[in-house]
């Protein structure tokens, strides 16, 4: 390994004001989709009903599946490119974007004809055991939700634009902006009578209105990198295949993670059981978005230094995110566990969760504050088939569980689940990364799990002082 370039207080100053940025932006964005998920369930049970708001929250969950759609071309793209501009490269950053850019277009238009074709034979109100929503409008919402995530597929793209002129953060305003305005089309759909078709066509339109705004600004900034055809490489396609294919594959077991667990439990015992674990998630979830903020914008450096061959930098920023994704993790637990139960009871009426189920998601977003800024890190450079084989078998293993255990244990056997997958992950994921940043797995865990220098002088100060 070639020692790390030599660098200047200077080249510091200017990535630790680009991470602050960065974090900000992917904070403001995760902040949004919190109080966008809370605020509009508050709304929609009370003028819905839980029944039918369980249904939508159901059959709007299928459709993030096809988030796929793009074979991992997109999220591996920005990856390379990423790498391949910490060097300098950018003929073939931008062989690489128009190559991938055309194959996922490809792609695209061809899952959402399959996807049309296949969908009116979709029973989704005997499978997804609906309550209150006919099978004809369950199969129009999935397909207008289903165009509406082959459509973010795009959203890759116009990330890549963004991030290789040093604008992530422009990029996660963008999204914020999106889903402020998403939340606002839901909440005025779910203040009038229900009529989840109409409400799933005006989403689709307030995403194809943001994407041809981020476009145009990107396209302002950018003035290099564009979507064709001139530039396209068959063998750079066939290349990226590969990377391509794992990121889909750790794609999948994310949305396993986030939806599949609440799926599973809805099969077993039915939409509204299944429909209180989602809800009742979002509270655990407060620090994993949080956790998922500080690896997203860290990320970034991490794949131009990696690409740029400053291992050493690379390794200290990992170890750095670590710990403050850990102990942000640790400090929230308590404080949930006090406000949680009643802010829960308050948000959704009626329902109340108990504390076993709570403490275990809470112990699950510990746990996943461990591994997931590493995952993180890996995933940037493309560096993802071990990982991504394991977290898939491990959440799709754990939400097969999870359909037999819930049928006894209800809530509190799919809480405990998603707990002991978490705790698989870091045995797979810490040792996989400290392989590659040069250092023990017994190393990383004893730094990252250190308390920072300024909660370690807090904890240990005078009182009288």
């Amino acid at each position: 390994m070639t020692p790390d370039p030599i660098q200047t207080p200077q080249d510091d100053e200017l990535v630790r004001k680009r991470l602050n940025r960065s974090f900000a932006a992917t904070l403001v964005n995760q902040a949004v989709a919190f109080v966008s998920a809370f605020l509009l369930q508050f709304v929609a049970s009370r003028k819905w009903g839980a029944d039918v708001y369980f249904d939508w929250s159901i059959i709007i969950s299928v459709p993030a599946y096809l988030t796929l759609g793009d074979m991992g071309f997109g999220t591996a793209t920005v990856s390379e490119i990423t790498q391949l501009m910490g060097r300098g490269d950018k003929a073939r950053a931008k062989a690489i974007y128009q190559s991938t850019w055309l194959t996922v277009t490809v792609i695209t238009v061809a899952i959402a004809l399959l996807m049309l074709v296949v969908l009116p034979f979709f029973d989704a109100e005997r499978i997804l055991k609906l309550t209150a929503t006919p099978r004809w409008e369950a199969q129009i919402v999935i397909a207008v939700f289903g165009l509406n995530a082959l459509l973010s597929q795009q959203g890759t793209f116009i990330l890549a634009g963004y991030q290789t002129e040093h604008h992530f953060s422009r990029y996660q305003y963008t999204q914020s902006i999106q889903r402020a305005l998403e939340t606002i089309v839901l909440l005025i759909g779910v203040s009038l009578p229900p009529h989840m078709v109409w409400l799933a066509i005006a989403v689709l339109a307030s995403r194809l209105l943001v994407y041809s705004v981020s476009t145009w600004d990107m396209w302002r900034i950018n003035t290099w990198l564009r979507p064709g055809y001139k530039h396209f490489d068959r063998d750079i396609a066939v290349k990226m295949m590969r990377p391509a294919f794992f990121i889909t594959v750790y794609s999948g077991a994310s949305i396993l993670s986030v939806e599949g667990f609440a799926q599973a439990l809805a099969l077993a015992t039915g939409a509204a059981t299944g429909g209180v674990l989602a809800s009742s998630r979002k509270l655990a979830r407060v620090s994993n978005q949080v956790v998922g903020g500080l690896g997203f914008s860290t990320a970034v450096e991490f794949s131009r230094m990696y690409g740029a061959g400053e291992i050493t930098r690379a390794r200290a920023l990992i170890l750095s995110t670590t710990q403050r994704a850990f102990w942000i993790a640790v400090c929230f637990l308590p404080l949930m566990m006090v406000v949680g139960p009643p802010f829960y009871h308050f948000w959704t009426k009626t329902k109340t969760i108990d504390l076993w189920s709570l403490t275990a998601m809470l112990l699950a977003a510990v746990f996943n504050s461990i591994w997931s800024p590493l995952a993180a890190g890996l995933l940037s450079i493309n560096r993802t088939a071990k990982a991504s084989t394991a977290y898939v078998l491990t959440m799709f293993g754990c939400c097969v569980a999870t359909f037999f255990v819930a049928q006894r244990f209800g809530i509190e056997g799919a809480a405990t689940l998603m707990a002991a997958a978490e705790v698989a992950m870091i045995t797979v994921i810490v040792p996989t990364g400290c392989h590659l940043l040069e250092m023990k797995p017994s190393a990383f865990l004893l730094q990252v799990t250190r308390p920072p220098d300024r909660l370690k002088a807090w904890l240990t100060r005078d009182p009288k002082g």
